[in-house]
C-alpha cells in the first residue's frame, strides 16, 4: 500500500502577520517543501503568493514555485485551486493548465472568519 503525506505550505488567508515564517516566495516554498520531503511528506499542497504576499493564481508565479520545487526535490506538487477570497474561481483553475501531479478543487462554499469563498455549482462543474 502506497502512503502519501501532504504538508500544506501556506495557507490561502494567513499572512506573515498571522505566521512569520510563512514560506510566501517561489524559493522559500520550495526550500519548504524540499525540508518537508526530508522529512518523509510525498505532497507540497501549494498556494501560491505575490510580490505582497497575498495569495494569487498568477500562473507565471505558480510556474516558478513548481519549476523550484521540481529543481529541489521529487516531491508531488499539487496546486491549490483555493486561492483566496476575492479571486474569482475561473482565475484560479488556469492554474491547472500548469499540470502539476495534483490540484485541489474546493467544491462548495465556505465561510472564513474574515470573509467568503463563492464556488457556485455551475463554475465548480
Amino acid at each position: 500500500m502506497n502512503k502519501f503525506i501532504t504538508a500544506a505550505l501556506s495557507r490561502p488567508v494567513a499572512t506573515k502577520a498571522d505566521n512569520s515564517g510563512l514560506p510566501v516566495t517561489p524559493q522559500k516554498i520550495a526550500t519548504a517543501a524540499a525540508e518537508a520531503y526530508a522529512a518523509s511528506v510525498t505532497v507540497a499542497h501549494v498556494h501560491v503568493r505575490d510580490e505582497r504576499g497575498m495569495p494569487t493564481a498568477d500562473v507565471n508565479i505558480a510556474r516558478e514555485a513548481m519549476e523550484r520545487i521540481q529543481a529541489a526535490c521529487p516531491i508531488m506538487v499539487q496546486l491549490s485551486t483555493g486561492v483566496g477570497l476575492s479571486i474569482p474561481l475561473s482565475d484560479r483553475a488556469k492554474l491547472v493548465e500548469l499540470k502539476p501531479r495534483m490540484a485541489s478543487l474546493n467544491p462548495c462554499s465556505m465561510a472564513f472568519w474574515i470573509s467568503v469563498c463563492i464556488n457556485t455549482p455551475d463554475e465548480v462543474r
